[in-house]
């Protein structure tokens, strides 16, 4: 049986210069060992060079920071990601990759999150758009990067999400969704009706809005521990949602 090659990437330069690929020799026994590489180089004028082959060693047995799940669940105003790892005791962190249409993958976390992390929300979605994440565990001989898990983001009517964090303490965030430019108005209530603060006011496009709410009254005044109910007001429409300060 004759060998068979399988490109894995390419680097291709400005033109008029030669493109690089790099080709992986199929193992039809798929046996653990060395993994056979080979660099192919093709000019412009439809010459082609093959390197020889080169033999890299492959640790035998799964990776301790191989993914063992990866999951991605959309919920209003945000995608949560979910995962686990075989090993987590040789990891120094992870890092979460996004990529929109046919932009490159960017970074969403600033830090490296924690070795213990299973789980980030992406809350900056946008309605009807695709996203394609991959997480990546960061240890001492690299960062080893999960499948890519693609997830899309319906368009929504009117939505009032549930804050987050929740419980929170000082500050959270309140997400809700215009199917239409509207006026829009939300209010927060403590458990006895009464008014607390208004946090969001005016004329707003369709699409994802975001208020925030720090615990503090109208008056600026921090607020006790408690349920606290925000309501939501659109042409009339009023959507409420419970949510909790922990202090």
């Amino acid at each position: 049986m004759a060998d068979v090659w399988v490109q894995v990437d390419q680097i291709s330069g400005v033109v008029p210069s030669p493109v690089w690929e790099l080709e992986y020799l199929v193992d039809p026994e798929d046996d653990p060992g060395p993994h056979s590489f080979r660099c192919v180089v093709r000019g412009v004028d439809g010459s082609r060079a093959v390197s020889e082959m080169v033999e890299v060693p492959f640790q035998q047995g799964p990776l301790p920071t191989t993914f063992s799940h990866v999951e991605s669940v959309y919920q209003p105003g945000r995608v949560l990601l979910n995962w686990r790892i075989g090993d987590a005791s040789e990891v120094d962190g992870f890092n979460v990759y996004r990529q929109e249409a046919a932009s490159p993958f960017r970074r969403l976390n600033a830090g490296l999150l924690p070795p213990d992390a299973n789980q980030f929300a992406d809350d900056t979605i946008v309605t009807g758009t695709s996203y394609t994440y991959k997480l990546g565990a960061v240890a001492r001989d690299g960062e080893w990067l999960s499948g890519p898990i693609t997830l899309s983001i319906p368009v929504h009517g009117l939505v009032l999400g549930q804050n987050h964090p929740n419980p929170f303490n000082p500050t959270t965030t309140i997400e809700y969704t215009l199917p239409t430019p509207e006026r829009v108005a939300i209010t927060i209530y403590d458990a006895n009706g009464s008014l607390v603060a208004r946090l969001d006011q005016g004329l707003r496009s369709s699409g994802t809005h975001k208020a925030q709410w720090d615990g503090k009254d109208s008056k600026g005044r921090a607020v006790a521990s408690g349920v606290y109910f925000y309501r939501l007001d659109v042409s009339g429409h009023v959507e409420p949602r419970k949510m909790t300060l922990l202090k």
